[in-house]
């Protein structure tokens, strides 16, 4: 079972890691959309997207007692 002093810092964390996930994203779209059109990177990102939407919203989901 999680401590809940084991969790304070989760949130700080989290942050950091959503802020640096977007910053390197950005980066990468702007620099794909100079050889490839949109439709080609909003589909590979739907396509990374959805299975780690689906794997979060699982583990999410279940129980931890």
């Amino acid at each position: 079972m999680l401590q809940a002093s084991s969790l304070t810092s989760l949130g700080p964390i989290c942050a950091l890691g959503s802020s640096l996930t977007w910053a390197i994203a950005a980066t990468a779209y702007s620099r794909l959309s100079l050889q490839y059109p949109p439709i080609i990177i909003n589909f590979f990102r739907a396509a990374i997207a959805l299975p780690l939407f689906m794997f979060g919203f699982f583990f999410s989901s279940v129980s931890l007692e």
